[in-house]
Formats: structure tokens, sequence, C-alpha cells
């Protein structure tokens, strides 16, 4: 049976790509950067995955507006780095373990999840960025000491999926990799801060500087019972619940004497909206 051995939630900023690519990574700039990677890269080489589970998302690379996928799962031999805009990165293709892909693409659609599949498809720097981060600088003639299945999420389209259904998702991603009959050793890295609480930033960013101008606003937040209280399997949702309790809070503070009030729900169901 495959094991889930961890969780890693890793940003994929492109510059730290950039600066990789270019060989700047010792100016000073970066130094603090890439030295707070070390122990995460030696870590990595420690546990030694078989396959690594990526959750990213795309930036306009592999979908734009013609289609654009609310979960899509990639189920080819391989992806090549994408083009976006300065050439593709001079990293290796990302080869996939495609028999576990095509087995967590059956057991998520007879769990009611009506996942895209993938058999073409380029992947931006929201999936090498990370790679490169957790193994290092791996050249393109070299290959990733990994298989990796990718799923890419859509969190910059409206609708994205909600929080709750991204939760679901996961415990159904559980279940289809713990199930495969293979013994493997997977790594799911997901990006879950991004996705429950860096996301709400954004919006609360954008939504502020007009309400400024406006002179008064309100801005909801909701939550779940994971804002307060981490549980047991459920450490990444937890960990960007708790991220946006404390966004809210901090933005309350600073934003109630300009007349924009905050507020942070706590959801512990499904609601209708």
């Amino acid at each position: 049976m495959a094991k889930i051995m961890a969780g890693v939630g890793c940003s994929h900023v492109p510059a730290i790509g950039v600066a990789m690519d270019t060989g700047i990574t010792h100016e000073e700039y970066w130094k603090p950067v890439f030295k707070g990677f070390k122990k995460s890269r030696e870590w990595m080489k420690k546990q030694n995955p078989d396959v690594i589970f990526l959750i990213y998302n795309d930036h306009c690379t592999a979908f734009d507006a013609r289609c654009i996928p609310t979960f899509a799962l990639g189920c080819g031999a391989e992806f090549q780095p994408a083009d976006e805009g300065w050439g593709p990165r001079p990293v290796p293709a990302v080869k996939n373990h495609q028999k576990m892909a095509s087995h967590i693409a059956q057991s998520l659609v007879l769990n009611e999840f009506d996942i895209t599949i993938m058999n073409e498809m380029e992947v931006d720097h929201g999936l090498t960025v990370p790679l490169s981060v957790m193994f290092g600088d791996i050249k393109k003639t070299g290959e990733w000491p990994a298989l990796v299945i990718p799923l890419c999420v859509n969190v910059v389209q409206y609708p994205a999926p909600t929080g709750n259904r991204c939760y679901n998702l996961g415990k159904a991603i559980r279940r289809a990799i713990e199930s495969y009959e293979e013994d493997l050793n997977v790594i799911n890295v997901k990006e879950a801060i991004e996705i429950t609480c860096f996301a709400g930033f954004l919006v609360a960013q954008e939504s502020t500087r007009r309400m400024l101008k406006l002179g008064k606003g309100s801005i909801f937040f909701t939550g779940a019972s994971a804002s307060k209280k981490g549980f047991a399997k459920s450490s990444a949702f937890a960990m960007g619940k708790f991220g946006l309790r404390g966004l809210a809070q901090s933005l309350a503070r600073e934003l109630q004497p300009r007349n924009i009030h905050i507020c942070h729900f706590i959801i512990g169901a499904q609601s209708r909206t």
C-alpha cells in the first residue's frame, strides 16, 4: 500500500526560480532565503520519496479564458516546463507515475469528484519552483529525484472552489493514495496556505484600496472550526485557517479607525450562498 510520508507547504514565487536559474543565489539579497532552504533540502533528501503529489495553481499558462477547469489532474507520461514569456525554465521535464495517477483519477471520480484529466499539459513556475526549492539546483539535462503527479487547482478565475470543497478533495486524495496497492512513499506538497490564507490577503488588499477611497466599507472572512482548533490529519487546512483568522484580527485593528469594518465568521458546516 502507498504511504503518505508528509505534507509540505512551499512558496512558488517565480523570482526564486529566476535566482536559481541565473546563478545569483549567493548575492546578499538572496542569501537569507536560500539559507532557510538548506534544512528543507536535507530533510527531503533523507525522506527520499518515490512520488510527489503536487497541488499548485496555473498562471494562465496551460489554461486561459477558453478553458479553466476547477481541478485538473495530470495523467500524461511527462510535462514540459512552460514558456512564461522569457523562455522555459532550464529544469527537467516532470515525469509522472502514470499508473498511480490513473488510479487516483478513477478513485476521485468514484468519490464524485468530476476531475479534469490532462494527458498533455505544460507546467509553469507554480509547479517547478517548489521542486527547485525542495530538491535544489537540478539542471535541464538531469532528472527530478522523484516522480510527480500534478494537480492544478483554479484559484485565479472566479468562481474558484470553496475551502470546504478543497478540504473534501484532500480527504478523497488521501483515500486514493492509501488504497493504491504498490508500496510507495508519497509526499503531498499542498499549497494550502496560499488557497486558504494568502488568497484572503490578496482580496482584502484590493478591497481595502477601493474602500479607503470611499471612506467606508466592510470585509467578511469565513473561517471554520479549524480556525480555532487543529484536528488530527488536517494540519495543512488548520494552518491556513489560523492564518486567515490572524489576518482578520490584524486588519480589524488597522482599519477600524478608518471606518472599514472587518468580520471573521466561524462556519462549521456547509452553507448555501
